[in-house]
Parts: C-alpha cells; structure tokens; sequence
C-alpha cells in the first residue's frame, strides 16, 4: 500500500516539474554560480548563467539543475518575494570578503532563533554595529533594509569607540542595548584575536543550533541513519523545520519536537503525512 503511495508522489512530483520547467521564477544569487528554489517544499539547487551574476535576478530554467539569467527582478519584484519570508533583525560585526557577519537583535520573528554569527548576504551601505533587517527562507539570511527603529546614535557610537579601542566594559552609551553591547564585545574580541575561532561563532549552515547542541545531534543521527545531510534547523514552539540535503537537493519537512513525526512533508502525501518520522520521510524522497 505505501509502495503504491510513495509511486503516486513520485509521478506527481514528476508533473509539477514539468510546470516549473515552463516558468520564469525570481531567485537572489550571490557570486558562485548558483541559485535555489523550492518545488512544492522541494529545494532544488540550480547552476545559473552568467556565473558572475549578483543579486535578485528573473531567471528562465532550461531543466531542473540550470537556469539563465533573463534580467534583474525590479525593487517591487524583490520586495514581493521577501514577503514570503520572516523577518529577522541582526546586528552586523565584522565582513568577511563580500558578506558581513551578524548576531541575533531583539526585534523580529521570535519563531526564528539565531544562536553565535551567521552571514547577511546581498547587503548594501551597511556599516559595522548597524541594525539590519533580514528575510530568512529557511537557509539563508537576505539582506533587505536597515533597520530604522534603532536609534543610529547607537551604531555611530559604537564604531567611534572601535576604532578607538575602547574595552568594552569602559563604553559610555546612554541607552545601549545589551544585545549592540555584546555585539561589541564579540568585534572587540575578534579584533584582538584575529587567527582564534570565535567564542560565539556558530557554523553558518547550522541555524539554531549551538556547539554541542543535543537537537542538532539527534537530527543529524537520524538522517544520516537513512542517508541524508543535516544543513540546520528552526525551532517553533512545538515544532522543527529542518532543513537537510538527499541526492544533490534539499528539502525542508516541519516535525514534531519530541517525537520527529512529520507534519509537513513539503511536498503533498495527500494526508499521509502523519505516517512517517524524519527518518522514513527521507526514504521517500529518496524515491523522487
């Protein structure tokens, strides 16, 4: 009975990439020659042309691994997609090459939790210490705005204190949140340790999760158990969206916290969905 279930989502599957294939699709791409789109909860990961594009571009597939960049999305286009997104403010700190590295500010989608640094990508006329804020799809952090409810009093402060190399213990802000205060304090620190690993540095891929943080274990136990990646996850109140790469793709199913039953494949089981743990589910992706 399964079997002949697992074979209808394939064909399904297979139906709706044909429809994808005959539509232009909006997607942000940074320097390295790829996108990624969701196909019905599917993540789908595309080379693009020209490799060299940047930014939020119109783009044409030619078959389900590579596309062509057919004109860059207008600022309506871009601000449409982002509201598909959550919003999620982080506090910038130090730029490595082209992107900038930022913790988690109070402001934003508390569904969405950010532990150590993670990068903010596709930023413009940002400055260290400002307030941005981001739209996260559920692997990355895309830069849409500077916040503009923090006072900039803040952020100037902060960056004429550094380059000053005051302590941190010694600045005098009126006001300052904690969270621009440890902002400081970690650029301070990075500053003073340029070739150590940073203290509170969490591995971009791995949203939500801390160094030794039992749920990020005992989600990659059970998905390399059936031969899937772990890339990170998001925590909700009584539920984990995961995000975890099979076969070249990603896919991101939302599951019970405790007991990893699935409550949203991504891609419809036509309310099976409940049948399967995480582990199971990978096997029917793996049939797809």
């Amino acid at each position: 009975m399964r079997q002949r279930h697992v074979k209808k989502l394939i064909d399904q599957f297979a139906r709706q990439e044909q429809d994808f294939l005959r539509q232009k699709f909006l997607a942000p791409a940074i320097r390295n020659g790829f996108v990624q789109v969701k196909l019905d909860g599917v993540v789908c990961r595309m080379r693009i042309g020209p490799s060299d594009f940047e930014g939020f571009g119109i783009f044409e597939p030619l078959s389900m691994t590579e596309a062509i960049l057919e004109r860059e999305a207008s600022l309506r286009e871009k601000q449409a997609y982002f509201q598909l997104f959550p919003k999620v403010n982080l506090i910038v700190t130090r730029r490595i090459d082209a992107h900038w590295l930022g913790i988690a500010a109070c402001q934003g989608d508390r569904r969405i939790q950010v532990q150590g640094t993670v990068p903010v990508l596709l930023t413009n006329a940002v400055q260290q210490f400002d307030v941005v804020t981001c739209r996260f799809d559920g692997a990355a952090f895309w830069f849409d705005r500077i916040d503009a409810r923090t006072n900039p009093a803040f952020a100037n402060g902060l960056r004429e204190a550094f380059a000053q190399n005051v302590e941190p213990q010694d600045l005098e802000i009126r006001g300052l949140p904690g969270e621009m205060r440890m902002a400081y304090e970690l650029a301070h620190w990075v500053k003073l340790n340029p070739q150590s690993k940073s203290p509170r540095k969490t591995p971009a891929t791995e949203v939500g999760a801390a160094p030794g943080d039992s749920v990020m274990s005992r989600l990659r136990a059970n998905l390399s158990h059936a031969g899937a990646r772990l890339i990170g996850y998001v925590e909700h109140q009584d539920s984990y969206n995961v995000t975890f790469s099979l076969n070249g793709r990603r896919y991101s199913p939302t599951i019970d916290k405790h007991s990893l039953t699935v409550l949203s494949a991504g891609i419809c089981l036509d309310g099976f969905d409940r049948d399967f743990d995480l582990t199971s589910l990978v096997g029917v992706f793996g049939e797809i």
